[in-house]
């Protein structure tokens, strides 16, 4: 019975994630993006900076590690769909990794695999911009969890090991995303200062931030010693390093001289969990409820008489440890994207299994729930699953423009486009040529001008080209 649910659980996880992982179309900016970066990283041979169309791209500012596992992905898989969003893939399975051995470490079994059920069905996870696309965000995820998982430790004394290891992940992160790492590393410190280690094991703090520091030095050297120097885009720096400071970090958090509208920041963490945690927003509001109700009744001898309200004789000191941790690693990230002007809800992913554990190890210990939590969190798990292969079943197709013209588009070596090329097309095209080049109407103009679509004009090399008037 057991190695049947066992089995049951592993299907499930690999049809989520693997299952038509393919056949939905290119996403449009990052996705796309990042695919073609690749593409033409390889076709240069500069594996420090970016191009794209052919040029300098200052636009995507982040570091490669993301970019070079999708070229290694191109190569065992092909320039597909599939290869472009596989990375992405196995960095999510890796964040349900690290999160059931988190909680098999410091609770139950149970635990570990209602909250795995948790993620594996809700958009912050197994969405758009993480586990089912090829952006940063999934495997910038992956890193950090990995980070923390070796950081906690089991006890109160953590070996210096543990915190190397711990510095090595957060440094991946940092090749992953950049900057961004530092929404998640000040409640790393907030947590050493609560739980007495930045005394006890300062050494060993020492070391893990020395690390995570000397990652992000050697990486700006590369960028301002090897790396593109330019300004001829408004909105980015005169190099990676720039752009990441300027545009990342300070624009967007203050909304000077950033593109687009400024979000709304009191409902960012709302909004975010009604649309990435899915139903289970509602049972972090009970747990978040039950805690408060607590702290308001803490002095009263007859707060054990509520049972709505969870028991603190009933956590062990691991679970209490870990519920600490937890609620300092969503609650600051959760501040810091509410206070900043423009910021997306993917930025969140990596806190997003600690406000899982957070909900699931506090109705854990709510003695009317206890029973039946998982009743509670399993059965809209397998509602949501069965949603997802609904859903990844009937993907949407590339549109008729770009269809019409695959043969062509195959066996030419410039594409004639009106206007700016979308990056989704653009990757469209490359994954089905990679030596294809785009050509500016704008620039020149091309003599053969038959059997041409509204959308896209794409033709074999031209014999002649004349100035445009």
């Amino acid at each position: 019975m057991k190695k049947a649910a066992i089995l049951s659980i592993v299907t499930i996880i690999l049809t989520i994630t693997f299952y038509k992982l393919g056949s939905h179309p290119i996403n449009k900016w990052d996705e796309a993006r990042n695919g073609s970066i690749a593409i033409e990283m390889e076709q240069t041979g500069d594996y420090l900076n970016y191009y794209y169309l052919g040029k300098p791209d200052l636009w995507v500012a982040k570091p490669p590690l993301q970019i070079y596992l999708i070229l290694v992905s191109y190569k065992f898989f092909g320039y597909n769909e599939f290869s472009l969003r596989l990375p992405s893939a196995l960095a999510a399975l890796g964040i349900l990794a690290f999160t059931f051995l988190i909680l098999r470490k410091f609770s139950s079994y149970q635990n570990a695999v209602l909250c795995v059920a948790m993620l594996l069905v809700v958009e912050g996870i197994f969405g758009i911009h993480v586990g089912r696309t090829g952006d940063f965000d999934s495997l910038f995820a992956c890193m950090i969890l990995a980070g923390c998982y070796f950081l906690v430790g089991t006890n109160d004394k953590v070996s210096l090991s543990s915190f190397l290891y711990s510095s090595v992940f957060f440094s991946l992160a940092f090749f992953t995303k950049g900057l961004a790492v530092f929404i998640f590393l000040p409640a790393v410190f907030l947590y050493f200062f609560a739980s007495g280690k930045i005394t006890s094991n300062w050494k060993e703090i020492l070391v893990f931030t020395t690390g995570i520091f000397f990652s992000l030095f050697t990486w700006f050297l590369l960028i301002y010693f090897k790396g593109f120097q330019t300004n001829d885009n408004p909105w980015v720096g005169e190099n990676a390093a720039d752009t990441m400071f300027i545009y990342d970090v300070w624009n967007r958090f203050t909304g000077h001289n950033f593109p687009g509208e400024p979000q709304p920041r009191l409902l960012f963490f709302p909004m975010y969990l009604d649309a990435k945690f899915s139903v289970f927003y509602l049972l972090f509001y009970v747990a978040l409820l039950a805690w408060g109700l607590k702290f308001i009744l803490r002095k009263s001898f007859r707060t054990n008489l509520f049972p709505f309200i969870p028991e603190s004789t009933l956590f062990s000191e691991t679970e209490k440890k870990l519920l600490t941790f937890s609620f300092i690693f969503w609650l600051v990230p959760a501040i810091i994207l509410t206070a900043s002007t423009h910021k997306f809800g993917w930025y969140f992913a990596p806190a997003l299994p600690f406000l899982a554990i957070f909900t699931v190890l506090t109705l854990d210990k709510i003695i009317i729930l206890k029973k039946y939590l998982p009743v509670i969190i399993l059965a809209p798990a397998l509602v949501l699953a069965g949603l997802k292969f609904y859903k990844y079943s009937s993907p949407k197709q590339y549109p008729d423009y770009l269809l019409q013209n695959e043969d062509r588009i195959k066996n030419c070596a410039r594409i004639l486009v009106p206007g700016e090329i979308q990056p989704d097309d653009y990757l469209w095209m490359l994954f089905r040529n990679q030596h294809i080049s785009i050509f500016d109407p704008a620039i020149k103009w091309c003599e053969e001008t038959a059997d041409l679509v509204p959308q896209i004009k794409a033709k074999c090399t031209c014999k002649k080209e004349i100035p445009s008037i």
